[in-house]
């Protein structure tokens, strides 16, 4: 392919963003990260930075997930009887 002013500008009209964002910036009860590909070079702006763990903690309204520690054979005993 050979390298012209179309070429060129087709390259740059083409180009993928990508950015991260906390929801808990924009209101939202949770600290989910969302990530984004844009063709909008703009949409970088949508990160606000990190937040503060002890942040986080604090404002999050509900709980989202949660983490089951359980002994693996009360676990097989439990799945296959």
């Amino acid at each position: 392919m050979e390298c012209n002013e179309a070429t060129l500008q087709y390259k740059l009209d083409c180009q993928v963003f990508s950015t991260t964002w906390w929801m808990m910036s924009y209101g939202s009860p949770t600290p989910k990260r969302l990530i984004a590909l844009s063709n909008w070079r703009q949409a970088m702006h949508l990160d606000l930075g990190s937040l503060a763990k002890n942040y986080m903690k604090e404002k999050t309204e509900f709980q989202t997930a949660s983490i089951l520690v359980a002994n693996s054979l009360q676990l097989c005993q439990c799945l296959f009887g």
